[in-house]
């Protein structure tokens, strides 16, 4: 997520009375996956395609993911 993406579902969690059941981690998650728990949801938000290492970011993935994995794309047309 962007640090301005993090900022605005901040001011929800805060509006909706959830800040204490929500962490946000700015960073690259395969890199800051070690000190990571588990957590319910695991979003990957159109990165796998330019991740440089993409087999390391689907491995790590379920590995945190006590219930579900969200994964969006966007799709490309063949040329």
């Amino acid at each position: 997520m962007s640090e301005a993406f993090i900022a605005a579902a901040s001011e929800e969690a805060s509006r909706q009375n959830l800040s204490g059941a929500i962490q946000f981690v700015h960073g690259d998650f395969v890199a800051v996956a070690p000190q990571l728990a588990a957590a319910d949801l695991v979003t990957l938000d159109r990165v796998v395609c330019c991740y440089p290492d993409d087999r390391a970011l689907i491995d790590e993935s379920p590995r945190h993911a006590r219930r579900s994995i969200a994964l969006s794309y966007r799709a490309t047309r063949g040329t």
